[in-house]
């Protein structure tokens, strides 16, 4: 028998030119080619092209597939069994399989069909090889997975062509796939991201608002014709905080402020802002309610309350009612806020009543009427609007239950 590494006497018969045997042709021999390569020479820039796993029962096909693809750069792992097969593509990533239909113990369709069962294995292409040109045999090969199929022997070139395009279909399938990777991880961060922000949005801004401008991303406002506007202010607290550390000062507010804030919610009022030691909520905005006026009494009574106990500074308290605008400015950090006379004569009243009380305007005085009590009135000189009537609001009378009048344990969950 003759060496396989040499070409046979066929072609280098100058009687029959072109004419080759199985064996050349698998390894590309033409008439006029000359020598292969030696074993294991690779051709120059070809190195690391990918992994082909080669099936092949007979060992004289194995070595010269194997030399083939070696010597233009992949990277080859031979075996001769179905079993085998399976083993070597768990544990290298192969790039291709080259698969022989007539294997010992199981034929190649069985081996394409547990490959393909195999997550980590189920993309990995693979082209049948068969020394049978039938056409039943290419259909079945393509039902089971297969990506092409060679009759043997083939031409090298065809062999090298094919492979070519399978490694590359494959590598562009992962590239594909790590660019969706890295696509679905830039959604998901995206989302988070937007998430976080609407979450905080929401924080920041009232419900209605928030939804608004996240549709308009811009400045907006709207005018509303009812509305009962309340500041507080914490009497002697410029004093108190000249003598505080910054920790004692933040801990006394945010203990302050997030009952305040509780009452507020609870009351299904709007709290506007604080500034340093005041605080501003109104009723009837940005959700118009008739009872507004009301719900921000009972809020103010509720907070003096809160204050007698929680606090060793007395709480002031100012409100009147009527029109405001009210709208969101600034684009970095959007704020929503109002404006209008009505918020103006609503501080101005605070700032001229008494500590520990809670001063209200004629107009709210009349809103409330006889369901709260309070005393006789008196007139204070307001800087810019001149004399303005204004009463202290001391209880209510009615019994209608509209919230507490100081936050218990059953109300941290509302």
């Amino acid at each position: 028998m003759r060496d396989p590494a040499r070409p046979c006497a066929t072609l280098r018969d100058p009687a029959r030119p072109g004419i080759t045997c199985n064996i050349c042709r698998w390894r590309g021999y033409s008439g006029g080619r000359g020598l292969p390569r030696q074993e294991g020479e690779v051709a120059d820039g070809v190195q690391g092209r990918g992994e082909v796993l080669i099936v092949e029962d007979t060992k004289v096909s194995l070595r010269i597939v194997s030399e083939i693809l070696r010597a233009h750069g992949y990277s080859v792992h031979p075996v001769m069994s179905g079993s085998r097969a399976i083993e070597a593509a768990l544990r290298t990533p192969m790039d291709l399989v080259l698969l022989d239909i007539n294997l010992p113990g199981k034929s190649g369709f069985d081996v394409c069909r547990e490959l393909k069962e195999i997550a980590s294995l189920a993309d990995v292409p693979v082209i049948f090889m068969s020394g049978r040109d039938e056409l039943l045999d290419k259909i079945r090969a393509f039902e089971v997975g297969g990506v092409d199929y060679l009759t043997k022997p083939c031409h090298a070139e065809e062999l090298l062509a094919r492979v070519a395009t399978h490694v590359s279909i494959r590598a562009l399938q992962r590239e594909l796939g790590e660019a969706r990777a890295d696509l679905e991880q830039a959604l998901a961060s995206a989302r988070a991201a937007e998430e976080s922000a609407t979450r905080l949005l929401d924080r920041m801004l009232p419900a209605p608002v928030a939804a608004r401008l996240k549709e308009a991303d811009g400045p907006f406002a709207n005018h509303f014709e009812e509305a009962t506007v309340l500041f507080a202010d914490l009497v002697g607290f410029t004093s108190y905080a000249a003598s505080a550390t910054p920790d004692e000062l933040i801990d006394y507010l945010n203990q302050i402020f997030s009952n305040f804030d509780l009452l507020t919610r609870w009351h299904g009022l709007e709290k506007i802002k604080t500034i340093g030691d005041a605080y501003m909520v109104v009723g009837g905005v940005p959700d118009p309610r008739e009872d507004h006026s009301q719900a921000i009494a009972d809020l103010a009574l509720a907070m003096l309350n809160v204050n007698r106990a929680r606090s060793h500074l007395p709480l002031r308290i100012g409100i009147h009612r009527g029109s405001v605008v009210a709208g969101v400015i600034g684009r970095s950090k959007p704020n929503y806020d109002l404006w209008g006379d009505t918020v103006n004569i609503a501080s101005r009243i605070e700032s001229y009543g008494h500590p520990d009380s809670i001063s209200v305007s004629k107009e709210v005085h009349d809103a409330l009427g006889d369901d709260y009590e309070f005393d006789d009135g008196r007139v204070i000189d307001v800087r810019g609007r001149g004399p303005v009537l204004v009463y202290e609001l001391l209880r209510r009378r009615s019994q209608v239950d509209r919230g507490p009048l100081m936050p218990g344990p059953g109300d941290m969950s509302r």
